[in-house]
Parts: structure tokens; C-alpha cells; sequence
């Protein structure tokens, strides 16, 4: 197993969010304020001991280069850092850039905000979550390392953890099929991870 962790500094707010005391009887109609959060991102991968390495090939004796992780998470965490994150598929938001640069955002409980777009990263979710950060965060580290590339190192699962408080995190876990069949969320995740979708543990 190789673990490491890396920071990322990001402000949101969450429309629609379900639980707030705000609006109990329409939580449709209700948000989080706009605030921050100093996000730990944890990348966790599973794969064979050393000796079971060596018997499949490999001749340097470790499961992945943390140099070539750090340098990968480190630039993921990067395109989030200081920047206010846009759920584009938030259903309770209309989302429009205007000529002059600002992207404006129009939420159904009557708000409206307006941000530099060099302040604002869209991100294909539907709400900024640390669940959907953690599949975000997920795909994005599969798309950059390869899931081949994985697959010759033998890997045999990937975990993301986003924390966003201490014991407010949430987990998501891949499984890296060994035969050439595509990744897909792990049925049988490490004690206390989830698999897709994450858990989320507040």
C-alpha cells in the first residue's frame, strides 16, 4: 500500500443542499453561504507486496514512484487551489458568462452573485460535496496516470479522500482489473472506505 496527502484551499456554497435548518420543509429553495474550506486530498493505492512484485517483473521492488504520484495529485490539487468551485450541474442555478469576463450565477432561493471567470473553476457536478470531490479527484488521477500504466505496476485499487474538516471526509474506491477489463468501482473497499459514491463521514 502507498498513502500520501496533499492541500487545497477552495471556496463554495452549496445550493440545494438537503439538511440545512434554514429551510427544513424546502430544502430546494435553500443554500450554504459562500465560505471556504482547506481541503486535505488522500490518495491511497493497493496493489501486491514487494516479493509478489518481483515474481510479476518488476525489478525495482515498489509499487509506484511517490515522486511521479506527488508531481500528479500536486497538479490536480492545483487546479482547485484559491478558486470558487461551480457545480455545472446543479439543478437550482442558471450559469452565464457575460462579454466583460464575469460569471454570473443566479441560485432559485433569489441570489445572486457575480465572480471574475479567473476566479472560478467549473467542475461537472451537481453539488461541491466532498463525495463528488472525492469521484472527481478519482477520475481526474486515472485520466492522468493511466489505467495501463496502473495495471503494469500492478495496482489493484485506487482511493481518494477529501477531507474538508476534521471528521467531515469522504472516500471513493476504484479497482484496477488485472486483465485488461476497464476500472470500476470497488465492491470490496479497505475498512472504512466506500465504494462509488463515496461515504461520507461528518
Amino acid at each position: 500500500m502507498l498513502a500520501a496527502s496533499f492541500p487545497s484551499s477552495a471556496r463554495h456554497h452549496r445550493p440545494g443542499a438537503p439538511a440545512l435548518a434554514r429551510a427544513p420543509r424546502c430544502p430546494q429553495r435553500s443554500r450554504e453561504r459562500l465560505h471556504g474550506h482547506n481541503y486535505r486530498v488522500a490518495l491511497l493505492l493497493r496493489g501486491a507486496a514487494p516479493d509478489l512484485l518481483q515474481q510479476h517483473g518488476s525489478r525495482d521492488g515498489y509499487l509506484f514512484d511517490f515522486g511521479e504520484l506527488k508531481r500528479v495529485m500536486r497538479g490536480l490539487c492545483a487546479e482547485l487551489n484559491e478558486r470558487f468551485l461551480l457545480p455545472m450541474a446543479n439543478p437550482f442555478m442558471v450559469i452565464t458568462t457575460t462579454a466583460s469576463g464575469q460569471v454570473d450565477v443566479a441560485v432559485n432561493d433569489g441570489s445572486r452573485f457575480s465572480f471574475p471567470a479567473g476566479d472560478v473553476l467549473c467542475v461537472p457536478l451537481s453539488n461541491v460535496s466532498v463525495e463528488e470531490l472525492a469521484g472527481l479527484f478519482a477520475r481526474r488521477f486515472l485520466q492522468a496516470v493511466g489505467v495501463q500504466r496502473l495495471r503494469e505496476r500492478r495496482v489493484t485499487g485506487v482511493t481518494l479522500t477529501v477531507a474538508e474538516n476534521c471528521g467531515q471526509e469522504a472516500r471513493f474506491s476504484v479497482a484496477i482489473a488485472p486483465d485488461g477489463g476497464p476500472a470500476r468501482p470497488d465492491p470490496a473497499p479497505p475498512a472504512g472506505a466506500a465504494s462509488s459514491g463515496g461515504e461520507a463521514i461528518r
